[in-house]
């Protein structure tokens, strides 16, 4: 029944605080309808991951670029080394690296790897590209992640709780501060 002036308001409150937002609607619909409130909210919540994900793109887009441009300002190169090499293999090295293209065409071709998921030659490690160096540590560092994310859930909703419980005492204040430490 009172959805609609609870979408109302939410229209409305769009430029108000999140907090004030959530009384507006607790306030319309009371306490009972507090799953309807935090579905509706749950929607807004996802509106604002979308919001940051497609925020993150330009500034992933701006860091690849610096990176790029960097690069090539840097004195020397990816072959240059002590040895001299002779001329025509320098050459076919620069063709097979698209080192004797333009600049910007130089830059096309790698944004263009990049989107398809290659990365180039690992420069280190022979015979192996980065995606694959890559796609070889993933699983340990997703167990590695899981594990670590799920510690620090049981670890901090325990001394959350604890903290909570014992409320301007002590224990609160060492917890807090453990958890400022720990940021």
């Amino acid at each position: 029944q009172r959805i609609p002036e609870m979408r109302r308001l939410e229209v409305e409150a769009g430029s108000k605080t999140e907090h004030a937002r959530a009384l507006q609607l607790a306030d319309v619909v009371g306490v009972a309808s507090l799953r309807t409130i935090i579905e509706i909210e749950g929607l807004a919540l996802e509106d604002r991951a979308i919001r940051r994900v497609l925020g993150a793109i330009p500034t992933l887009f701006i860091i690849i670029t610096l990176a790029f441009f960097m690069m090539r300002l840097a004195p020397g190169g990816p072959f240059d080394g002590e040895r001299r090499l002779p001329p025509e293999i320098e050459r076919n090295i620069a063709a097979a690296y698209d080192l004797d293209k333009p600049l910007y065409e130089q830059y096309l071709i790698f944004l263009g790897k990049l989107l398809q998921g290659d990365f180039g030659p690992s420069f280190k490690i022979r015979d192996f590209t980065v995606s694959e160096l890559i796609m070889q540590g993933f699983p340990v560092s997703l167990r590695l992640g899981v594990l670590a994310m799920t510690l620090a859930m049981v670890v901090g909703t325990t001394l959350g709780v604890i903290a909570a419980l014992r409320q301007n005492r002590p224990t609160d204040y060492s917890v807090m501060s453990l958890a400022m430490i720990g940021i």
